[in-house]
């Protein structure tokens, strides 16, 4: 059998990715709609049948000149049925998508997974490491066997510094840019959060805005993406001046007790950059798992 591929529609889509093995929060439709608008991008559907199984491949088409496999988030070929790997076949997926719009792709991100090499050489990409939790059936369980000492002992000192988690307010949501663009500027990120596409996320029902507060005043913002199985740590943004009330730790204790309660099965925290953040995302319990980034 050789790789095969073919357009589909929006609601074919939609059925197999709710068939996947493997979930992703980024490639459900609310999520797509929401980054066409906000960068001007078109989004073409493919559905990819290879020796191992049949792949979505999501490709975003921007100014009719290039393509990307992927864009924010894991967004790569995503298992529909058949094995879990989708990397040993990327190569002719790619050259057959290239065919058919007759545009270069520029870059690629593979689904998380934990082959961490292409086995045909034909590209070269880097690792790096996404953190997640598998999320037990009750909040207590988690608290007392899965988090680390470290992490509840931060839980109990945000509790006694009064800080309290909520959901963001919309007239916040300028004063919640600042911390989170503030952060990315600070840890040397190489983007900035668009504040429209942040307006957008806050108006759709797939992003949750939880912030930690200390006598009414946002100190910390997180963003988490909702999917049917999982949810996604997108974002975060900190007040230097009141991390050592740990509001972050609240928060975080928040989402993943709401997560629980909402039957999901895995809490991403996702990639790590800096060893200092992979090991905050430990305190949780996390177990790595591989992905792969190509192209520039």
């Amino acid at each position: 059998m050789k790789t095969t591929i073919k357009k589909i529609n929006i609601d074919e889509w939609e059925e197999a990715r709710k068939t996947s093995n493997v979930s992703s929060v980024f490639l459900q439709q609310k999520w797509v709609s929401m980054v066409e608008k906000s960068f001007s991008l078109r989004f073409v559907r493919y559905l990819a049948k290879t020796p191992e199984g049949s792949f979505l491949i999501p490709c975003y088409i921007y100014d009719d000149f290039l393509y990307q496999v992927g864009f924010i988030g894991y967004g790569g070929p995503l298992p529909v049925f058949g094995a879990p790997e989708s990397l040993n076949y990327l190569d002719d997926m790619v050259q057959l998508i290239s065919d058919d719009l007759q545009r270069k792709c520029r870059r690629i991100v593979a689904y998380p997974s934990d082959l961490l090499a292409y086995k045909s050489g034909k590209m070269l990409g880097r690792s790096s490491q996404t953190n997640i939790i598998r999320l037990a059936q009750d909040s207590d369980h988690m608290f007392r066997n899965v988090i680390s000492g470290n992490a509840r002992n931060s839980i109990r000192k945000a509790q006694k510094n009064n800080v309290t988690v909520k959901l963001i307010a919309e007239t916040d949501l300028s004063w919640a840019h600042y911390l989170l663009t503030s952060t990315q500027k600070r840890v040397g990120s190489p983007y900035c959060t668009d504040f429209l596409f942040f307006q957008r996320m806050y108006a759709s029902n797939i992003c949750h805005f939880w912030g930690g507060y200390l006598n009414n005043l946002l100190v910390c913002i997180s963003v988490f993406i909702q999917g049917e199985n999982e949810v996604f740590y997108y974002l975060n943004g900190t007040d230097l001046n009141y991390r050592s009330c740990c509001p972050n730790y609240m928060v975080l204790w928040q989402a993943i007790k709401n997560s629980i309660a909402d039957h999901k099965n895995v809490f991403d925290m996702g990639i790590s950059h800096y060893d200092s953040l992979v090991a905050f995302k430990k305190k949780w319990g996390t177990a790595s798992v591989g992905v792969i980034n190509i192209g520039d």
